[in-house]
């Protein structure tokens, strides 16, 4: 990992157009762009259910969770804990 999350996290931020850390999707830009940069094994895919086409994460490890958890509140600009659970709004597929 070459660069700090934080650094990450105010950079990808300033590529995106009207990025605003109220709207869930613009996080989610953000950590698919993480999972992209840092070569993660995780991936997002999009699926169809009952609410219509929605993003779901699929996580490989632990350590990849605590990680995107972290991209997530950096993200959202929290103070808080922030997860990748609230992100995706409970729609995570663990695979460890």
């Amino acid at each position: 990992m070459s660069t700090n999350l934080e650094n990450f996290v105010k950079q990808t931020i300033a590529e995106i157009d009207n990025y605003d850390k109220e709207h869930l999707k613009c996080i989610r830009q953000v950590v698919a762009k993480a999972i992209d940069f840092y070569k993660f094994k995780s991936y997002e895919r999009m699926e169809e259910t009952v609410q219509g086409l929605v993003p779901f994460i699929y996580i490989y490890s632990m350590a990849e969770e605590n990680l995107l958890s972290k991209i997530a509140g950096f993200a959202a600009g929290s103070d808080r804990d922030f997860d990748i659970e609230e992100v995706y709004e409970g729609r995570v597929i663990r695979e460890y």
